[in-house]
């Protein structure tokens, strides 16, 4: 057990994030209070937040688009269930879709290549 250094509330180890330099290697704050705060953060450092988004972005556009690409190919469940419109989508039917999109950008790639 540990005691939050915000909140004061004495929880379990697991509700601590890891820190390799700290001597016990946790955090001295909650997840709860670090989740808190980084929201509170964000909502009172929107622009900032949002140039930074904006000037990374452009500092990185080879680097992002390539990762992005990756992970679409990898269809992810976030992914799928995104293109569903369900919130929470059976895994039959996660499975399904999946098969479909796959199927699908297959036709593309061939299309593709015959058009070429």
């Amino acid at each position: 057990m540990k005691t939050c250094s915000k909140c004061k509330i004495e929880k379990e180890e697991s509700e601590f994030y890891k820190q390799k330099s700290r001597r016990n290697c946790l955090r001295s704050e909650c997840k709860e209070c670090m989740l808190n705060e980084s929201k509170k953060y964000n909502k009172n450092n929107k622009e900032k937040r949002n140039e930074y988004r904006k000037e990374w972005r452009k500092n990185n556009k080879d680097n992002s688009s390539v990762r992005q690409k990756e992970q679409r190919k990898k269809l992810p469940d976030y992914y799928i269930k995104a293109k569903l419109g369900v919130k929470n989508p059976p895994p039959e039917l996660i499975e399904m879709k999946r098969e479909q999109l796959t199927i699908h950008r297959l036709i593309k790639e061939m299309e593709n290549e015959t058009i070429r």
